[in-house]
């Protein structure tokens, strides 16, 4: 029986509307797999498109989701975080739409103290969408794990 993970969405800092991870399909120690439904009322939509640069948004919660994971497996509080930046982000696609389902797998590449970079990859009914990576840093110090 796989591990019941709603209680990483329920522990990440992000709040809704500006949550947009629904739920964890996956984790391991340096990867994380989420789902993301985009719903009716999506903060991001606009005539029943959403941006595909929402991409980055949802490779930094996944990540946050990953970060949620560690600090409880270790017996610590979540803590917050911010998104650097990235240096390449390909997106194949012109937008998204309501109803889509969006499946983000995050790889972490490194991490140095509460540093780190992930390779993520955002699909869409199987097929790639986006990828990239990105750059993100711990508020609290050092993210338990690979890497701290």
């Amino acid at each position: 029986m796989a591990e019941d993970l709603s209680w990483v969405v329920a522990q990440m800092p992000h709040q809704p509307p500006m949550r947009f991870i629904d739920e964890v399909l996956e984790v391991e120690d340096a990867r994380i797999v989420c789902r993301c439904h985009l719903g009716e009322g999506h903060i991001m939509a606009d005539a029943g498109r959403v941006t595909p640069l929402v991409a980055i948004e949802l490779f930094a919660q996944a990540a946050a989701a990953l970060m949620v994971y560690r600090a409880a497996k270790a017996g610590m509080p979540p803590t917050g975080g911010f998104l650097l930046g990235t240096r390449k982000v390909d997106v194949t696609v012109d937008a998204f739409h309501l109803g889509d389902a969006l499946t983000i797998d995050v790889k972490e590449l490194w991490g140095n103290g509460p540093l780190a970079q992930f390779e993520c990859v955002l699909t869409r009914d199987g097929d790639e969408v986006a990828s990239g990576s990105i750059n993100v840093a711990s508020a609290g110090g050092p993210p338990p794990g690979v890497g701290a």
